[in-house]
């Protein structure tokens, strides 16, 4: 091989060997924005996961109803989201699977055992239904915990305590809420073996009634308040049935606000 042959072998050998560094090079380039970009994603789409209940938490809040008859059925109604606050939610469906421990005192059942929050909806909700196995006394206690278990695409646990007291019969109510919550609910419980009529007052500059809200559409009064030139509703009366406990839904101004067993802000009256 003359020395001029072998310098043109020497300088192709450079070439293909610059090529093949240029190659792995942009190889290297386009595997790292892949790899990258995964991870943005990933972190983008797990900030957008939000995965919450009205009544399950994953500080595990407890529940208690006193004066319950420890007769016949009691029915817990537990309302999911895809939240963060009225403007943050999730983009895609959630799906998780619900699951329940009572004491041995009761009989306890799901109104399904598994579910999906749809993006298009942002909500759902399912019912745990008390069963008395055994005769109660005043005084005696039942519990059951239920869990709500995301499975897809992100994985978290939310769970909450209910326990019911034996009482004499009475109608009571409390007011469930937490900060940042954008509304409360307020809870009756009628355990008098008939049904009553009850009054709610509100103030609409601190709390404002949903209008979708069952006993507000089956409500036989309404009362109602101008303020800068609208008409908003500050009083509702509708019909409880004997044994039973209803849930009505009422959006605060402020949300910040925890309105938690403050029952001044709404005034009951048995009519």
């Amino acid at each position: 091989m003359t020395k001029k042959t072998k310098k043109k072998k020497d300088h192709k050998t450079k070439i293909i060997v610059i090529c093949m560094l240029i190659i792995i090079i942009l190889m290297a380039y386009v595997f790292a924005r892949y790899v990258l970009n995964k991870n943005e994603d990933f972190y983008t789409r797990t900030e957008e996961f939000y995965f919450n209940s009205d009544k399950l938490g994953e500080d595990f809040p407890e529940y208690q109803i006193e004066n319950w008859s420890g007769l016949g059925n009691y029915v817990i109604t537990i309302n999911m989201n895809n939240e963060d606050n009225s403007l943050l939610a999730s983009p895609y469906d959630i799906g998780y699977d619900i699951s329940y421990k009572c004491s041995d005192n009761i009989i306890c059942s799901l109104s399904k055992s598994s579910s999906t929050i749809y993006a298009i909806t942002g909500k759902d909700s399912f019912t745990v239904q008390i069963t008395p196995n055994t005769p109660l006394d005043i005084g005696d206690k039942v519990y059951v915990e239920v869990t709500a278990k995301s499975t897809a695409p992100y994985e978290k646990t939310l769970k909450g305590k209910f326990s019911l007291v034996v009482g004499k019969e009475s109608l009571s109510y409390e007011i469930i809420d937490k900060p940042n919550n954008p509304y409360l609910e307020l809870s009756i419980t009628n355990t008098i073996p008939a049904y009553k009529i009850v009054q709610l007052d509100f103030d609409p500059d601190v709390i404002l009634l949903d209008m979708t809200d069952s006993n507000y559409l089956a409500s036989t009064n309404t009362t109602t308040t101008v303020k800068n030139t609208y008409n908003y509703i500050d009083s509702i009366t509708f019909r409880i049935e004997a044994e039973t406990s209803t849930r009505v839904r009422f959006y605060k101004v402020d949300q910040a606000q925890d309105y938690t067993n403050s029952n001044s802000i709404i005034t009951l009256l048995v009519i």
